[in-house]
């Protein structure tokens, strides 16, 4: 049951950039004509997005390296918690941007650290190669992985 809700979590961690551009690229002209934005605030609220997902991974490698993977996902799913709700509340330029920026970084925080997470699994014997089947065979050590239970 582990296994299952930490695949599931890396899953959706991925899925999250994939949904945030789709959403914005179906709604950005409605949100251009409620908020009056210009061509260049425009630019910047379908683009922050990425630009902070870029900074999301390489904070997500100093906070895994200090605090642990998991979490730095839970810190992730609350930024984007927040950023969801702070994005459908805006009112105006800045607090959209603000809230997009923040979705960035959960967005890039989630990104780096699903895969790395998912990767701590435990393999079923089934699921392995016929190669590492073999009872002499040493499978190496799995990465650190700051699980509390293995």
């Amino acid at each position: 049951m582990r296994s299952a809700a930490l695949l599931a979590a890396a899953c959706l961690g991925m899925l999250l950039f994939g949904y945030d551009t789709g959403v914005v690229s179906g709604s950005v002209a409605a949100i251009v004509d409620a908020l009056g934005l210009t061509r260049r605030q425009e630019s910047f609220v379908v683009s922050s997005t990425t630009l902070f997902a870029g900074l999301g991974c390489v904070l997500a490698a100093v906070a895994s390296e200090a605090y642990g993977r998991r979490p730095v996902a839970v810190a992730s799913a609350v930024l984007y918690l927040v950023g969801s709700v702070c994005a459908a509340l805006a009112d105006e330029f800045g607090t959209l941007a603000a809230a997009r920026c923040v979705l960035g970084l959960a967005v890039g925080l989630a990104s780096a650290t699903s895969m790395p997470l998912s990767g701590c699994l435990k393999p079923r014997l089934a699921d392995q190669p016929a190669a590492q089947q073999a009872p002499n065979l040493q499978l190496p050590k799995r990465s650190r992985c700051h699980t509390s239970r293995e």
